[in-house]
């Protein structure tokens, strides 16, 4: 697959790369927010 892709024309090479990126940003804010939320909870305030 990457070997096809470097033989790619540069307008393919982008948007694979703009792929790649876009879903490694959405990747890492989908886990900080999963971290968060299991942080809420396993440190959830009794007293209120």
């Amino acid at each position: 697959m990457l070997e096809s892709i470097a033989h790619a024309s540069d307008l393919t090479k982008s948007l694979f790369l703009l792929v790649v990126g876009v879903t490694g940003v959405y990747t890492t804010l989908a886990l900080f927010y999963l971290m968060i939320k299991i942080l809420m909870r396993a440190f959830k305030d009794h007293d209120a």
